[in-house]
């Protein structure tokens, strides 16, 4: 069950160990007494700070000319495990990138070489608590049977380096560690150290019961401040801790930042934001360390670089805090940390070249500068005295009366900002790069300096707000299938759907899409802009946790592969339904606002997805929507005139423009279709007399919906042309993207992307909505990191990573305040 924050039935991992690599901070332990060398178990929760092209080791033993060692490395950003013994090699690479600052990783290493049959049986690799099988190129070297690893007598362990022949490596792990389990002689699979959260879906630590440890096994909870290495297994295996501090301030490595999330009966416990390496400017991006806690500039060139955090916020969402103090400060005002408006954070100027949050007057952001003023963008006002090296300063955010104060070693300097206010606001810091600069962050993932004023709060998971929905699956997901050519059920959802958009992966077939207002019987294709089709053979149902499909080729092709992304709305018990609830008409609904009329409605408000049927009338007019709030991204298709497009609605575009789901066609300006009117809380206006969207007696089908935090979010981003591309911030962790290029027509066609077609990063499979085109194999040219707080685009591709504007629909795996890194 999900318990109550601060349940002492939850198992709480109370701290992390920060590994700073600049300060080669590592943990050793001197064995004299072999280990088992052909069974053990390696478990461990991961937050990875520096992401990118380097060498980390993580978990190793030492190397002496001529012997033999083991080791378990951040390769590139990929797992690998690496060992040499008499019997010869082992290696063995996952194809994951782990490119997540954001949240936390489980780790598990299971090894067992006594096992007979399949290699891979004997190596296994769980994140977590899935068991990797994607494993990198095809030339990995799995154990032999009885082969032994090089857990021998004599030679010391290593945690976050390795040690060759007495020197220590530089190559040192970056980031936080927790919970480290190291089982001799026993091989364990990853449910003995974690388990699904029934009601998030997310994996979560739980107590380690399993008994013996072994000979040279330990347990590392990193809770006692004297001794960092001590092990609580009871065998006494205690490391030597090396380079780490626990002194209070900015170089504390003993940090509260946590892959569990709990009331301490302080300012709460859980995953921590902090310095984002995946946000940040295109040019001379600000160096981060410290756990992505400082950053700092290297003082040549004459623009601003800036840096954003992992943790947004949301107007009304409650009171953060959150300290920095400068440990270099140059120049008069080449510094400023405050908030950015999320929006601004990842978009660019049309040339593309990044926009300066922090630093000038375009976009928006509120900021302290370190020459005493205070800055809406470019704009300055005085504020206060210059700021020094010897002071901490508090920021307090108050986004329910959308304020910004700014405090001195405890001591408020006055209100700075009465009306910050935006979707989403981000801590971030802005440097001028002709002057060097280090700035420290504490979020409070160690002991803040000064108490927080009264009602604000630390920034982290367990203080951001609960999402109406825990567990997006309830509502959306996706399902994959390998068809039979005869009537087949598929089952797994957590919902019955209402409506079920089905596209075959291997071979050309058009886009099949159903919903429970129309009828099972009823068709229509999203590449095309055919007239709605009559069949009873290609789907059969909508079914308690699934669908059942028939015998036609565009769903069920004997031996083909299918992909199906499910919706859940308002159900289907009657003509109109509203929340589970059926009506015999439109008006016992409540779907009584607008001129047309409604004729069938599947209306979801919790999850502000509505399915609305209705009559054209001739004149402009409009439906209603039976949502809460106004619908941002909707879809409408004329069902009984041919050669009448899938128009589009896409808040970020606006409704003086539309784009058509079936073609590769950019946003174009017209009344003609939304009649230039925005969507109400109750309404969405049709223009009158055009056959695609409103003409007298014709049949119109749209789809609606808006955002809803951790569920799903409609937004715009501009491409950066850049390798490092833009990070869409969407509060959740995606399970499916929709990506259209909103300016250019020339290869902008409707990206659609899925975790369960992309299982890991980088996602690199996609279809295409406006055409028949089988699924668009793996690629370095068309690579996607989903993320546990939203995507990044990760190659330069016209589809979505150019010099131009892009809308998305992102639809949500796990709210970010439950999600693990992905």
């Amino acid at each position: 069950m999900l318990l109550a924050a601060g349940s002492l039935d939850e198992y709480l991992v109370a701290n992390s160990l920060r590994f700073n690599d600049d300060d080669t901070a590592h943990l050793v332990k001197a064995t004299s007494a072999a280990g088992d060398q052909k069974t053990f178990t390696v478990s461990f929760w991961m937050k990875k700070c520096k992401v990118g092209n380097v060498y980390q080791y993580i978990f190793t033993t030492e190397y002496a000319s001529g012997s033999y060692y083991f080791q378990i490395t951040s390769n590139s950003d990929q797992l690998q495990v690496y060992n040499t013994s008499s019997s010869g090699s082992v290696n063995v690479k996952l194809a994951n990138v782990f490119k997540d600052p954001a949240a936390w990783y489980h780790i598990v290493l299971k090894v067992d070489t006594t096992q007979g049959g399949d290699e891979s049986n004997r190596l296994k690799f769980y994140v977590n608590g899935v068991h990797q099988t994607n494993y990198q190129g095809s030339d990995h070297d799995f154990p032999a049977q009885n082969y032994n690893f090089a857990m021998l007598a004599n030679k010391d362990r290593l945690i976050g380096t390795a040690d060759f022949n007495g020197t220590i490596s530089s190559s040192c792990f970056d980031g936080m560690l927790a919970e480290f389990h190291y089982i001799d002689g026993t091989a364990l699979d990853a449910s003995d150290f974690g388990e699904t959260n029934e009601d998030t879906g997310q994996w979560v630590p739980i107590e380690y019961t399993g008994g013996s440890y072994g000979t040279n096994g330990f347990h590392l909870k990193f809770d006692n401040t004297s001794d960092l290495g001590e092990d609580s297994s009871g065998n006494n295996n205690d490391f030597t801790a090396t380079n780490f501090s626990t002194t209070a301030g900015a170089g504390n490595d003993l940090l509260a930042d946590s892959p569990s999330t709990y009331d301490d009966s302080g300012n709460g416990v859980g995953n921590y934001c902090t310095l984002s390496p995946t946000l940040r400017s295109d040019n001379h991006p600000p160096t981060l360390s410290n756990g992505n806690l400082t950053a700092a500039t290297n003082g040549s060139g004459a623009e601003w670089t800036n840096c954003g955090s992992t943790i947004s916020v949301a107007d009304d969402t409650g009171k953060y805090y959150w300290e920095v103090e400068f440990s270099v400060m140059n120049g008069t005002y080449e510094a400023r940390f405050g908030v950015a408006a999320k929006e601004y954070m990842f978009n660019r100027d049309t040339s593309g070249t990044g926009l300066p949050w922090l630093g000038s007057a375009t976009g928006t952001s509120w900021s302290l500068s370190i020459d005493g003023n205070s800055y809406t963008g470019g704009n300055s006002t005085s504020y206060t005295s210059a700021l020094s090296t010897s002071d901490v300063y508090g920021v307090a955010l108050d986004t329910d009366n959308h304020t910004l104060t700014y405090y001195k070693n405890g001591v408020s300097l006055g209100q700075a900002y009465s009306s910050v206010s935006s979707s989403t606001l981000t801590p971030a810091i802005g440097f001028h790069i002709n002057a060097q600069n280090t700035a420290h962050f504490n979020f409070g993932q160690r002991a803040f300096a000064y108490t927080p004023p009264t009602g604000y709060k630390a920034l982290n998971s367990y203080n951001l707000p609960d999402p109406t929905i825990a567990d997006p699956s309830e509502y959306f997901d996706t399902k994959l299938y390998t068809g039979t050519g005869s009537d087949q059920a598929i089952t797994g959802l957590e919902f019955e759907p209402d409506l079920v958009w089905i596209k075959t992966r291997n071979e050309d077939e058009n886009h099949f899409i159903v919903d429970s207002v129309r009828g099972v019987a009823n068709q229509l294709y999203a590449n095309l802009y055919d007239t709605q089709y009559t069949n009873v053979n290609r789907f059969k149902s909508f079914d308690t946790t699934g669908f059942t499909v028939g015998t036609t080729d565009d769903t069920n092709e004997s031996d083909n592969t299918f992909v199906a992304w499910c919706w859940k709305a308002g159900g289907s018990s009657n003509t109109y339904n509203v929340d589970g609830v059926g009506y015999a008409s439109a008006a016992l609904a409540g779907l009584t606002a607008g001129t047309l009329t409604i004729s069938g409605a599947s209306v979801g408000t919790n999850q502000g997805f509505s399915i609305i049927k209705y009559v054209g009338s001739g004149s402009n007019s409009l439906f209603p929507h039976g949502l809460t709030q106004a619908p941002d991204f909707y879809i409408i298709k004329c069902l009984d005139v041919g050669a009448e497009h899938w128009r589009v609605y896409h808040k970020s575009i606006g409704a003086e423009k539309y784009l058509t789901l079936n073609t590769l066609a950019a946003a174009v300006d017209s009344n003609t279709i939304f009649d230039d009117t925005e969507p109400t809380s109750t309404t969405a206006s049709v223009y009158a007399g055009y056959d695609g969207v409103n003409n007298t007696g014709r049949n119109y089908i749209a789809y609606l919906w808006h955002d809803v935090p951790g569920l799903q979010k409609f937004g715009y981003y501009r491409g950066s042309a850049t390798e490092d591309g833009p990070h869409i911030w969407c509060g959740f962790r995606p399970a499916f993207i929709i990506i259209k290029r909103s300016e250019y027509t020339y290869d902008a066609g409707w990206i659609l992307q899925d975790s369960k077609r992309g299982t890991y990063n980088p996602v690199d499979t996609y279809i295409y909505a406006d055409t028949d085109d089988d699924e668009a194999g793996a690629s370095t040219s068309n690579r996607v990191d989903f993320l546990s707080n939203g995507f990044k685009l990760r190659t330069v591709q016209n589809k979505w990573n150019a010099n131009y504007d892009y809308v998305y629909a992102a639809f949500a795996e796990a709210p970010f305040k439950y999600s693990n890194a992905r």
